[in-house]
């Protein structure tokens, strides 16, 4: 069974080992592709109301509705860019990549992605230089 930590459990960590501003995701919006939009909503309003979280917005290439809710809130100070999970969300990146990344580079957005056929990442990287691409957990085994 999964143990998903509360906010005031990882605010009390972040106090503890002196992190002041923080970046989130929902793991709700990261472990399923079915509540993305909502879970943006509810990242969206906690970190309106509360000066130090900030959020990565999750965006999914089969929900349009998830790209549209990231146009519009790439625009607020609290949004740091853009999430992508295609191991989770069980998407081939390389066959979504044109859609993610051109509308990242549209909007001039750093995207956050899970490790996922990195050897292929240079070439979206070199197509769309508008785009800022973080690959997370690199150090990881991928597949």
């Amino acid at each position: 069974m999964l143990t998903v930590p509360t906010l005031e459990f990882m605010s009390a960590d972040n106090e503890r080992f002196g992190i002041g501003e923080v970046g989130y995701s929902t793991y709700a919006s990261v472990l399923s592709s079915a509540h993305i939009f909502a879970e943006n909503e509810y990242l969206n309003k906690l970190s309106r109301e509360n000066e130090n979280i900030y959020q990565w917005v999750v965006i999914h290439p089969e929900q349009d509705d998830t790209l549209i809710q990231a146009e519009k809130m790439l625009s607020s100070r609290k949004v740091l860019g853009l999430k992508i999970h295609s191991p989770m969300h069980k998407y081939d990146i390389c066959q979504y990549g044109d859609k993610l990344f051109s509308f990242a580079n549209d909007m001039n957005a750093v995207v956050l992605m899970h490790p996922d056929k990195i050897s292929e990442m240079p070439r979206f990287a070199d197509k769309y230089p508008q785009m800022k691409l973080i690959i997370a957990h690199i150090g990881s085994k991928c597949h």
